[in-house]
């Protein structure tokens, strides 16, 4: 049994087996959808928040809390502070916790989940972003645009991709690199082993959320209403969608092999072909989608500023459903076997199943 120590009077328990076993599998849910249950968090997300161990829904917060909820009951099984913000998920290696940190002392922190213990603290720049796994060890990106593979405390090799560049967009692990993309508009890929550069593009264009990877292409959203698709071996461009507002900020695409979806902050919900990006289909909400979508065989499930949740016929983009929460959803919609996990502003977790009663 490990025990992962918690403030206060909770500790949160999870059996050995269940850390070391395969993760969920991605959700194939079907809409219509009802609310499980609504977690207070007491604080606000980052874009992408929350990971599953077990049977636990791990979320992080701006106010520096990691609160372990239960998948079944709702209930908080803990809560663990680490001082400072906290804007990604953290990941889990085997019995270790790693803990990405921003706007603090501190930029990631080591937790070995087995004795409860804080294994050990890393100075450095903010990280505000995900951290990104290789076979062995992870990859760091930190706001000044130093990119680092750790090794458990040792800094195998870092590369800067230059003092007045800034990282807003997790790394990915694609055609056997590490891409990078910078808010200056430029795509890195650096070789995992060394942090050798293999290869740049320069898109000219900001890139503030994450990257997407479907096959032999990257799906890459800008801030001026373009998504490019990048070849991962070889950044060569193979196409761009251009957005009818060039203002408007691309989301995070989700994209499988025959469909490449996302929002944009004019509200728009545009679904490409990805081999050849052209128009699928098109949906406009009644407010921003900045969030990115989750897609499933059965439907695009998208979230809004103002506060409202749809699931959109695959193919067609018409609403099946749709469902109010308490607040704008700021943050990546994430699905798990039968559920979905969806973070609201300011401060509750929704678990969302299939709704049987219809």
């Amino acid at each position: 049994m490990v025990l992962l120590a918690i403030g206060g009077c909770l500790a949160l328990q999870i059996e050995d087996a269940v850390l070391l076993s395969k993760q969920r599998d991605l959700s194939d849910i079907v809409p219509p959808l009802k609310i499980e249950w609504v977690y207070n968090a007491s604080a606000g997300f980052g874009r992408d928040g929350v990971v599953v161990v077990g049977d636990q829904v791990l979320v992080s917060t701006r106010s520096g809390d990691l609160h372990a909820v239960n998948v079944h009951t709702g209930k908080r099984a803990g809560i663990k502070s680490f001082g400072d913000a906290l804007e990604a998920m953290p990941l889990v290696r085997g019995h270790t916790l790693y803990v990405p940190v921003d706007l603090g002392r501190r930029a990631l922190y080591a937790y070995d989940l087995e004795r409860s213990t804080v294994i050990w603290r890393w100075r450095g720049e903010p990280i505000t972003v995900r951290l990104l796994a290789l076979e062995t060890g992870f990859v760091s990106a930190d706001t000044r645009a130093v990119v680092r593979r750790h090794e458990g405390q040792s800094v195998i090799w870092q590369t800067s991709l230059g003092d007045d560049r800034f990282i807003h967009a997790p790394p990915l692990l694609a055609g056997g690199h590490v891409i990078v993309a910078d808010d200056v508009g430029n795509l890195y890929a650096l070789n995992p082993v060394d942090g050798a550069e293999q290869w740049v593009t320069t898109l000219h264009m900001p890139v503030y959320t994450a990257m997407q990877q479907q096959g032999a292409h990257l799906f890459v959203p800008t801030t001026r209403g373009m998504l490019f698709a990048v070849a991962a071996t070889s950044g060569a461009i193979a196409w761009r969608y251009v957005h009818a507002d060039t203002t408007a900020r691309i989301a995070t695409p989700a994209a499988d092999s025959t469909m490449v979806v996302f929002g944009s902050t004019d509200g728009t919900v545009t679904a490409l072909d990805p081999a050849t990006g052209a128009l699928v289909w098109q949906w406009v909400a009644p407010d921003a989608v900045v969030a990115a979508p989750y897609m499933n065989e059965h439907a695009v499930y998208v979230g809004t500023m103002g506060s409202m949740f749809y699931a959109l016929d695959r193919s067609t983009g018409t609403v099946q459903w749709q469902e109010e929460l308490r607040g704008r959803i700021k943050s990546d919609v994430v699905g798990y076997d039968d559920f979905l996990i969806v973070l609201s502003e300011p401060r509750y977790v929704y678990l969302l199943t299939h709704d049987d009663a219809y």
